[in-house]
């Protein structure tokens, strides 16, 4: 019988994964669709707190995961809740998030970590690089007794006693295994970038709203920006930059065709479309001089259905690729890397590769409990900032 463990993506979940069964001395592999690993930039930063914190902290060794913490922004408040509201048409002082008699949620003690994703997987990629393979693009599997066979895009295959697939919202894996299921389009269109922090930038910039996550606002658009401070001595810190996102919706501007097929300075040029009412000084923030963008489109599962497995098999899902959700809780790589926690202790605790099937039905059982609920803090978030409606209410994607 084949004993590894085939992990298809090498995103955040997938490469956790891969350093906690290293840790654990259990066999694996993971395969990623892109030719390296800078192809794509994959978004700029990712919070991380509490359960997501505690997981890495399980999947790496001591020093590794040292390096990684010291390898995050500087955090000046421990809070994904945003902690000042700026007025984007006049600059000024710093207004209440929450207007007055309106009470904002509970901030908890919590643990949080600002990491740049760039960096973040570069540090988790450390000590795995021969088990990583690049430009292997999933095909399809097939699943027997003992096995699982995958089939790569390229006409090669590979064979092992689990696959588990961490390729993110748009999952081939989850397609396969879940044919009927389809996710919900949350209507949210995000132009996210940053802007590097430069002497030339800042002396043009409010500076009052370089300090945590704070959000810009005028009557029509809404953006949040972090300023990302780095330990530069840290080998793979990145410069130091102001990550933003500015919050659409659906046809509010334009088509999403038209919106896909923006480059990366059509991005930057729409964002100062979209902020033309905005004082030029907040308006430096999405200039193509010193700024980078994307367009996101978010996609959502609902509480009421993440998909689990009707039979026992060995195929199992992770992150987004189990049930993607808006990242509007700042709790998607959070219950991602719960997922990798859990099914990395079901692995560990199993005493044959045969019984990992049994493990992988009670994962998902307990998954699909704590992913609802972060599901529904997301649905609280994406109100407030893009008028997200009932998950009952969203569209159905049809691929």
């Amino acid at each position: 019988m084949a004993e590894h463990v085939i992990i298809i993506g090498a995103g955040i979940a997938g490469l956790a994964l891969g350093q906690a069964l290293k840790k654990h001395e259990i066999p694996f592999r993971i395969y990623e669709r892109d030719r390296d690993s800078h192809t794509r930039s994959q978004g700029y930063r990712v919070r991380i707190s509490d359960e997501g914190i505690e997981a890495l902290e399980a999947s790496l060794e001591p020093d590794h995961f040292d390096r990684l913490c010291r390898a995050c922004g500087h955090v000046s408040t421990i809070s994904n809740v945003p902690s000042a509201l700026f007025d984007a048409v006049s600059p000024g002082e710093a207004k209440p998030v929450f207007p007055p008699g309106q009470k904002g949620p509970p901030i908890p003690e919590t643990r949080l970590l600002s990491a740049d994703r760039s960096a973040l997987r570069t540090i988790l990629r450390q000590g795995m690089e021969a088990r990583i393979e690049y430009g292997k693009e999933f095909d399809r599997y097939s699943e027997a007794d003992d096995r699982v066979s995958v089939y790569f895009k390229d006409g090669s295959d590979v064979s092992g006693c689990a696959l588990v697939g961490a390729d993110g919202a748009w999952s081939k894996v989850r397609h396969q295994k879940l044919p009927d299921y389809r996710l919900a389009d949350s209507e949210a269109r995000l132009i996210y970038g940053k802007t590097a922090l430069t002497e030339c930038f800042t002396s043009v910039f409010p500076t009052q709203a370089l300090d945590g996550l704070v959000l810009l606002r005028s009557p029509q658009q809404t953006v949040l920006i972090e300023t990302m401070r780095f330990d530069q001595s840290v080998a793979e810190a990145p410069a130091d930059y102001v990550y933003w996102v500015l919050f659409g919706r659906k046809d509010q501007h334009m088509s999403d065709d038209r919106l896909s097929a923006l480059t990366g300075e059509e991005t930057l040029q729409f964002a100062l479309q979209c902020t033309s009412d905005w004082h030029q000084s907040y308006r430096s923030l999405f200039d193509s001089e010193y700024a980078l963008g994307g367009i996101y489109r978010v996609v959502t599962s609902r509480p009421g259905d993440i998909p689990i497995s009707g039979e026992p098999s060995r195929i199992v899902l992770v992150g987004d690729s189990q049930r993607p959700m808006p990242p509007t809780a700042a709790l998607g790589s959070n219950t991602a890397l719960k997922d990798v926690a859990l099914l990395t202790k079901l692995l560990v605790t199993s005493p044959v590769a045969e019984d990992y099937s049994a493990g992988f039905r009670s994962y998902e059982e307990e998954m699909k409990s704590y992913a609802a609920v972060a599901l529904q803090k997301s649905l609280i978030g994406g109100r407030a900032v893009f008028g997200m409606r009932p998950f009952d209410e969203l569209p159905t994607i049809v691929p």
